[in-house]
């Protein structure tokens, strides 16, 4: 059974977000993901994301994690991958 992926964004502090993702990160999610993260993201700012509610990530969810980090790398805005499950 697929768990759809919901995506919470919040501020931390002024310059600090958060995108808590809760449900699977698959071909169907991913550019869902890439979206928000770019609608959430600002310059200078950190972004955390929390994938301690993902129990699946797929090929496609890495590769989607994956341009997010060269894009913020990129842009000179981290980003830090926190949380991950066992089985994702």
């Amino acid at each position: 059974m697929m768990n759809e992926l919901q995506i919470e964004i919040s501020e931390i502090s002024p310059k600090l977000r958060s995108m808590r993702l809760t449900g699977d990160l698959d071909s169907r999610s991913a550019p869902m993901l890439m979206e928000a993260w770019r609608r959430a993201r600002r310059a200078g700012e950190r972004m955390l994301i929390n994938l301690s509610g993902v129990p699946f990530v797929s090929s496609s969810g890495v590769g989607a994690l994956l341009a997010i980090v060269e894009e913020s790398n990129d842009a000179g805005s981290p980003v830090q991958i926190v949380g991950p499950t066992e089985n994702a």
